[in-house]
């Protein structure tokens, strides 16, 4: 098979990856191409599977009405950013590498938590021996809020029982999930959600998360929460945010994905020194393109067997 290798965004090393495909003992009767190698329309066209991300190569494959792709293995979890419509037209099908970030993501948000909580943040721009005249808080008898249950939010919520703190968890159907003590729907507003002290986002861009977090939903909390996004930057109406950090109706954010990105340098939000904005790192890890590369190893395998793909496939219907 044809196999192109696609950087997916600007933090990850496709130099690196190349090494690591290379001798890959599940790849070496594969040929492979690279995103970065000049390929010309024809070579493009003969892409059989394509792992990762290109911007400019990968929607001239799936376009084209003489390619022979068959499916794409993303090296996200989240899969907004490809062409869906056109990509479940033409029958290709799409994996992801969900499960290899819950640990990451989750030990990121608590390293958010403590920054805010702790001060550190705000310690670390001072640049001097001083002590911050925010207050010092600590996440014992604390309710967390967490939108999203699945390996992200429930590895989240297993972190912060340790910490005596109560999970409270938000998903589509409301059912219960494991390590938090309630769980409710998306459109519920109970004093459960809107009395809590952190709400976190770890849900994926679509339609039902697209600018949840608005104007209409800050109005609704009573305790002035932290609030917390490593799901998609799309799921905040960013000028809202700014209102509800002004209005004191949240007493802080930290945030790793934003709307728009890269995140404009002109922003309000990076002048607040109660706001922390990384670059949408809170997946990576060292061991990221070994364990991705064995999800797409199994698919392969598979897929050359029988044509299924065993791990992570995206069901585009719904």
């Amino acid at each position: 098979m044809n196999i192109l290798v696609g950087a997916p965004n600007e933090n990850f090393d496709l130099e690196k990856m190349k090494q690591k495909m290379l001798k890959h003992p599940g790849l070496m009767k594969e040929k492979l191409f690279f995103a970065d190698q000049g390929l010309t329309r024809d070579e493009l066209d003969s892409i059989d599977v394509i792992i990762g991300y290109d911007q400019k190569l990968v929607p001239q494959i799936i376009y084209s009405p003489t390619s022979r792709l068959k499916w794409i293995q993303a090296l996200s979890v989240g899969v907004d950013y490809f062409p869906l419509a056109e990509i479940k037209n033409r029958g290709i099908r799409l994996a992801t590498v969900k499960g290899i970030h819950s640990e990451p993501i989750a030990e990121t948000v608590i390293g958010m938590i403590f920054g805010q909580y702790r001060n550190l943040n705000r310690i670390n721009t001072i640049g001097r021996w001083e002590k911050p005249a925010h207050p010092f808080k600590t996440l014992a008898g604390k309710s967390v809020v967490i939108y999203g249950t699945g390996a992200i939010g429930m590895r989240v919520a297993e972190i912060l029982k340790t910490f005596n703190v109560t999970t409270v968890g938000i998903n589509h159907s409301g059912h219960q999930a494991k390590f938090f003590d309630s769980t409710f729907t998306m459109d519920d507003f109970s004093p459960a959600v809107t009395n809590a002290d952190i709400i976190i986002n770890s849900l994926p861009l679509m339609p039902a998360t697209d600018h949840f977090f608005d104007q209409k939903y800050f109005n609704r909390l009573t305790n002035q929460p932290l609030f917390i996004n490593v799901g998609r930057g799309g799921s905040v109406v960013t000028d809202d945010l700014i209102n509800a950090l002004n209005a004191r109706t949240l007493s802080a954010a930290s945030l790793d994905v934003a709307d728009p990105e890269p995140f404009p340098d002109n922003n309000p939000l990076w002048q607040m020194d109660n706001v922390f904005i990384s670059p949408h790192i809170a997946s990576l890890f060292d061991q990221y393109g070994e364990q991705s590369l064995e999800i797409f190893s199994k698919n392969l395998r598979e897929y050359e067997y029988d044509g299924a793909l065993l791990v992570n496939e995206v069901n585009l219907n719904k």
